[in-house]
């Protein structure tokens, strides 16, 4: 949406930081995006409902030596990917396991879930 106003009439907008998230970004999008926001400063965010805030983040130089990771687990969130019930190693596909204080311990009136 924002890189839309490359291509626009508008002009004079300017950007300090514009955020990503909810899968890994293009590895092209931070040229992209600093051709035409040249001073705004790449955020990428993943988080979940049940998570309550952002559980991986990473800014400025950190994305963009990886445009294509989700970036860091922040400091209170445990963070592994388990497929079959065995962590994998990096890199690989599974289901993202969370646990920290950030994350609900049930569901509204089931506790069972």
């Amino acid at each position: 949406m924002a890189l839309d106003l490359a291509e626009s009439s508008l002009s004079g907008y300017s950007l300090e930081s514009m955020g990503v998230g909810g899968t890994r970004s293009p590895a092209a999008l931070p040229d992209r995006v600093r051709k035409v926001f040249p001073s705004a400063q790449l955020v990428q965010g993943y988080g979940m409902t049940e998570i309550n805030t952002i559980a991986v983040s990473f800014a400025g130089e950190d994305y963009l030596a990886r445009p294509e990771s989700t970036g860091l687990a922040m400091p209170v969130t445990d963070i592994k990917i388990v497929k079959d019930d065995k962590e994998v190693a990096p890199g690989e596909v599974g289901e993202v396991w969370m646990r920290g204080p950030n994350v609900m311990k049930c569901y509204w009136r089931d506790p069972g879930e």
